[in-house]
């Protein structure tokens, strides 16, 4: 995750980080960090203030992040058809 690399950028170490919306959202309510732009091609819902990186830097630049969900090997059947019901 990006908690390292955000308590990096609240306490001065780096300038810049990439992370989530949601990963920066504790610390952006804090003051400690604040939302820079999304890197993607739609506005966020939640975050309607925070402009697409193409609309703060020019660049016409998009990254998705894809996430997923992850078990252990060997999960019973009953949870695995749980979780993809």
């Amino acid at each position: 995750g990006a908690s390292a690399a955000l308590q990096e950028l609240a306490s001065g170490g780096v300038d810049i980080v990439t992370s989530s919306l949601g990963e920066a959202d504790s610390m952006v309510k804090a003051g400690l960090v604040k939302h820079m732009a999304i890197m993607s091609n739609e506005k966020s819902a939640f975050y309607p203030d925070v402009p697409l990186f193409k609309e703060a830097t020019g660049y016409d630049w998009d990254l998705q992040a894809w996430n997923m969900l992850v078990a252990p090997k060997g999960l019973d059947k009953e949870a695995q058809d749980k979780l993809t019901a």
